[in-house]
């Protein structure tokens, strides 16, 4: 087979399978860590044809390079393979993967150096499309060599190559403490237009500035750039300015470093921001304390240490002030914490009133211009005072309410200083303006200051126009009347009150009315009676229900203290259908939205029973309550069921008050009403009754329990039996009865026993002659 591929690569010495062929029949063992000789020989005779082939010398290389694998790093075999590694180089130095190998053996033989050079030639020999694969094990070597010279002289070549890898440069001088190259470095990157770790870089050159400032380069401008960063990143601005003040203070200009710190104090806008600035300060001043406590500027550094601790609240106000100027209640508070100081306290406000725009104000800033004034009069200076109201109202408010508030303070100034005629001069003055004439506070006070100051035709005047202006309220209305009555104007009053009541709907018409009435019955008493009627007709019209009692109570009092009885029993009994009627109308109409109120109604005839005791007959106090029976609901009627038995027992009428009780027991379940209604049953029979009347209470009672119970039972059917017919309606829908009630009457009829007795005509039927047949079940 030798001879054959001798024969072969004879006739055709420049075919690659040809020699791969002859090398895969030729195994030869090796000699020790080489090649065998004629293994050798073979692959240099298969390169001396083609030497380019990259297949060959990789063949070549990868064998002779593992047999020396495992060997010391000073074995002679090495030497060897880094010469065959230059043969190889000289035909294939395009081929990145032959250099890096090459490159791998060198490093493994720490030929620093040498290993250097071959990274040098590799760049220099192969295409810039390849270095990509070069320069990463070269920046991994020189970062192992540990060399900065060399590494900084490395990077500044692969910077070339590739700007983005300048962090990674930045970030291998810091960790080599090579302060100066990095702060070049970090403001050239921060510099480039985008750059993705912009916040950490700016925070490693603040950190290396204010630690290392003897160290940093001096062609760059220190106090410039940390500025710049100011305006970059707003949630590390106390950061900056910290990092600024330090740089000054290792650099032993302290009071460059108090002075930063001041402009900080007096720049930053978020609370976070101060409160970093001013700790780095006071312990700024506490170092220079310790440090200087044998020399001579203790007590003057002493005296910054106290001033900033005093100054801090203000300090304070200042950046909530600068986060929002047109704060007032932050003003307010910057004055109160100058208050030991007039001239800085009339200095603030005016700062504060040129500052603050009434459009964007956050707070009343009529109350600012008020408390000015007020301090001026504090201080006697009333032309001062005065002038500050003058400036206030010449001011371009945007709510005309705050305008009214100032020109109130502007007239309760000059009242307390009893220039009266000059206060009555301004109010009236107001009135008459434009952007005031619709401002109720100001006509308050007006209506006020009439009753005080005027006379009688201005204060009417004053009256009549706010009521025409339609501004009055209630309380403004009954103002008037009663500044009226109280000069004995009662039909100007009168017609107050008819306009007022034209104005105003309930609720709000309720004390007008109340007030109305009330003062024409005392001015008039039975005089005018068909007038006094005729304004109760008109307020019973409008009213609302919840409201009616009352109107009509006090319309049968006119009628029972002027009046006739008759027509108070009228009103009574007017009253009731006014109340009653909406329950009517609710069961016709079931969509009426009408409230009614049970309790209502009951408490309106009890007052009406109370009246007719004490101005009529029993007679007429007996039909009073055979009507409440018969018309109070079931929930209530037992109520006033128990009054009315109570009351007939007083007069002696058992067999009625007896009646009365067992007309209300059907309302009563003894389950529920044990105590309220039959344990009274039972008293009465036990103190009135005898054995017969008290079974048939026993009995009466027993039929009830029925009763109630045969509803619950009835509901309880219903209810089971509309569940068997919903279950079983597609099987057998033709053998259920259409109507579930008519199924129970079938299973109820089925089940009575025609010989039981009815416990019912047992009992005694209650005497209709006693309620004169107007008692029904």
């Amino acid at each position: 087979m030798e001879a054959q591929f001798e024969d072969d690569v004879a006739r055709n010495p420049y075919s690659i399978e040809n020699w791969t062929s002859y090398l895969n029949l030729v195994h030869t063992k090796p000699n020790g860590t080489r090649l065998s000789k004629e293994r050798e020989t073979l692959f240099r005779r298969a390169l001396t044809y083609v030497p380019l082939s990259y297949k060959l010398w990789k063949r070549f290389l990868d064998e002779s390079y593992g047999l020396a694998r495992g060997l010391r790093i000073d074995a002679p075999e090495f030497v060897e393979l880094t010469v065959l590694y230059e043969d190889a180089l000289v035909h294939l130095h395009k081929m990145p993967r032959i250099w890096l190998q090459y490159l791998q053996l060198l490093d493994h033989l720490r030929w620093g150096t040498r290993t250097r050079r071959v990274f040098d030639r590799a760049l220099r020999a192969l295409p810039i499309t390849q270095h990509k694969r070069i320069w990463g094990p070269y920046l991994a070597f020189v970062h192992a060599q540990g060399v900065p010279s060399t590494a900084i002289r490395v990077y500044r070549r692969y910077l070339m190559f590739d700007p983005t890898g300048r962090e990674d440069y930045v970030r291998y001088l810091l960790s080599k403490e090579l302060w100066e190259e990095a702060s070049l470095q970090l403001v050239h990157v921060l510099n480039l237009p985008q750059t993705a770790s912009r916040h950490s870089l700016w925070m490693d050159l603040c950190s290396l500035i204010s630690s290392h400032p003897d160290e940093v380069s001096s062609a760059l401008n220190i106090d410039a750039i940390l500025r710049s960063g100011l305006h970059l990143f707003s949630d590390e601005v106390g950061r900056f300015w910290c990092a600024l003040a330090t740089y000054y203070m290792r650099l032993g200009m302290f009071d460059n470093a108090r002075d930063i710190y001041e402009e900080g104090l007096a720049a930053v806008l978020t609370v976070r921001d101060f409160s970093l600035i001013f700790d780095a300060y006071v312990k700024f001043l506490e170092a220079l304390v310790t440090a200087e406590m044998q020399s001579q500027e203790l007590s003057r550094t002493l005296q910054l240490y106290e001033d900033l601790a005093e100054r801090r609240p203000l300090l304070m106000n200042a950046v909530f002030l600068r986060q929002n100027p047109h704060s007032v209640k932050e003003w307010q508070k910057r004055i109160k914490l100058l208050e030991d100081s007039p001239l800085l306290v009339v200095k603030t406000y005016t700062e504060a009133l040129k500052t603050i725009d009434s459009a964007n104000a956050v707070g009343p800033l009529s109350a600012l211009w008020i408390a000015f004034s007020a301090y001026y009069e504090q201080h006697d200076d009333l032309a001062n005072a005065r002038a500050i109201f003058t400036r206030a109202l010449a001011h371009p408010w945007r709510n005309m309410d705050e305008r009214a508030t100032v020109l109130c303070a502007q007239v309760e100034l000059e009242l307390r200083h009893e220039e009266f005629d000059k206060a009555l001069e301004l109010i009236r003055a107001a009135c008459n303006q434009k952007n005031l004439v619709k401002s109720l506070k100001v006509w308050n006070l007006r209506v006020d200051l009439e009753e005080s100051l005027g006379d009688i035709e201005s204060t009417r005047a004053a009256y009549d126009r706010v009521i025409e202006l339609k501004l009055a309220t209630a309380v403004m209305v009954l103002q008037y009347t009663t500044f009226l009555e109280s000069h004995a104007y009662f039909e100007d009053a009168f017609k107050v009150y008819e306009k007022a009541i034209r104005l105003f709907p309930f609720p709000h018409a309720k004390d007008i009315w109340t007030a109305y009435l009330t003062a024409f019955v005392k001015r008039y008493e039975g005089a005018k009676l068909e007038r006094a009627r005729d304004l109760f007709n008109q307020v019973v019209a409008v009213a609302p229900e919840a409201d009616l009692p009352e109107f009509f109570k006090q319309y049968a009092a006119l009628e029972e203290n002027y009046g006739l009885w008759r027509n108070a029993q009228t009103i009574y009994e007017s009253a009731w259908m006014w109340i009653y009627m909406p329950l009517i109308s609710c069961v016709i109409d079931a969509t009426a939205k009408i409230e009614s109120n049970p309790q209502v109604q009951l408490d309106l005839y009890r007052f009406y029973i109370k009246k007719a005791q004490k101005l009529a007959g029993v007679i007429t106090v007996r039909s009073i309550y055979e009507r409440a029976m018969s018309h109070l609901p079931n929930e209530t009627v037992w109520q006033l069921g128990l009054e009315f038995s109570a009351f007939e027992a007083a007069l002696g009428e058992l067999t009625r008050a007896r009646a009365v009780l067992n007309h209300i027991s059907q309302c009563c379940d003894p389950r529920v009403s044990e105590e309220s209604f039959w344990s009274k049953w039972h008293a009465f029979e036990i103190e009135h009754g005898n054995e017969e009347t008290f079974l048939d209470m026993l009995r009466i009672k027993r039929s009830v329990q029925l009763q109630y119970a045969t509803v619950n039972y009835i509901g309880t059917a219903a209810g089971a039996l509309n569940m068997v017919a919903s279950s079983t309606n597609q099987s057998s829908s033709s053998t259920v009865p259409a109507d579930a009630m008519e199924q129970l009457e079938h299973t109820t009829a089925d089940d009575v026993n025609a010989e039981e007795i009815d416990i019912d005509m047992d009992e005694q039927p209650v005497p209709e002659a006693v309620f004169r047949g107007k008692l029904t079940k």
